[in-house]
């Protein structure tokens, strides 16, 4: 029989206790979205989208498609934001989110110009800036063609420039029905303002992540709610108790029970509910109570050399 799930892909594993130390964000989207596509279960689904996005939300948007249908799932990574819900049916996303944990920069990147006098900025604060933005800049363009100052992505190189925003603005803008979307945002930084996050406003240098010169913006942060992994947690398993595990597959079972456990690590194993609780292995818990000074009762490896036989690559 495969090994449980054990362990997310992720830099570092604790061999003793079979968990990644710090779980690749990226892998954690992708392993969630996947158990809403492969051999789909309904109350799975759910579940997930409840965690990431609240109860109200997932039952708000849970008849929004005129088809009847009543089939989502969670698409990971696409054209917008890091999870996506959409209908079997193939209409328009109904859902966007965008996952921070803990470590993960909050990126800015390319952003039409028009998102920034759109709903989702208050508007007088970044006027400014924005009025000195010339037509030519607002698509990739050369560095000595540039018409006005604006915030550049930190990708670009000495002769490509773009326009930058932080990636929600980005996610949550349609240039095509010039709209904009509600992006939820899961992060554990202890603040529930996105522009604190993403640090749109501040005058000094930033990090990488951050546009090469500092503009303010300011987003609208009922547009942007912010949740936690605790929240995420709390509520996909008051959706799916643990003792309804055996209504799923063996594997997705094995992989809801690594990510809920990936997660709760990487967030700082804040408090959850005696319900998630339940999600988390007593090895896990044993694990990261562990002090620094007892740190030979791991054997902590590098992810190439983990000995599990984990389905994960």
């Amino acid at each position: 029989m495969t090994e449980l799930v054990y362990c997310i892909r992720g830099a570092t594993v604790c061999q003793s206790h079979r968990i990644s130390r710090r779980a690749h964000e990226a892998v954690l989207n992708r392993e969630l979205a996947a158990l809403t596509l492969s051999a789909p279960n309904a109350r799975l689904t759910e579940a997930i989208v409840t965690g990431i996005w609240g109860r109200q939300r997932a039952i708000a948007t849970a008849a929004a498609c005129p088809c009847t249908w009543g089939e989502r799932f969670v698409e990971a990574r696409g054209d917008r934001a890091d999870w996506t819900v959409r209908c079997r049916c193939g209409r328009a996303p109904q859902l966007l989110a965008e996952h921070k944990p803990r470590w993960a920069p909050a990126h800015w990147k390319p952003t039409p110009l028009s998102a920034f006098t759109s709903q989702a900025v208050l508007q007088g604060v970044s006027s400014r800036w924005v009025a000195k933005v010339g037509p030519g800049c607002d698509r990739v363009h050369a560095a000595d063609a540039c018409q006005g100052p604006h915030p550049l992505c930190y990708r670009d190189t000495a002769d490509r420039r773009s326009i930058a925003g932080p990636q929600i603005l980005a996610d949550s803008y349609s240039i095509e029905l010039d709209r904009v979307c509600e992006v939820t945002v899961l992060n554990d930084s202890g603040s529930r303002d996105v522009n604190v996050i993403w640090d749109t406003h501040q005058d000094d240098a930033g990090a990488q992540a951050r546009p090469m010169t500092a503009f303010p913006i300011h987003l609208r942060v009922e547009l942007f709610p912010v949740r936690t992994t605790a929240e995420f947690l709390d509520d996909l398993a008051a959706a799916l108790p643990h003792a309804h595990r055996s209504t799923l597959r063996y594997e997705d079972a094995a992989t809801l029970r690594a990510v809920c456990e990936a997660m709760w690590v990487r967030a700082g194993t804040p408090d959850i509910s005696s319900e998630a609780q339940q999600w988390i292995r007593d090895e896990v818990r044993e694990c990261v109570s562990i002090s620094r000074e007892r740190q030979n009762e791991h054997e902590l490896l590098a992810w190439t050399d983990y000995r599990g036989t984990t389905v994960h690559g």
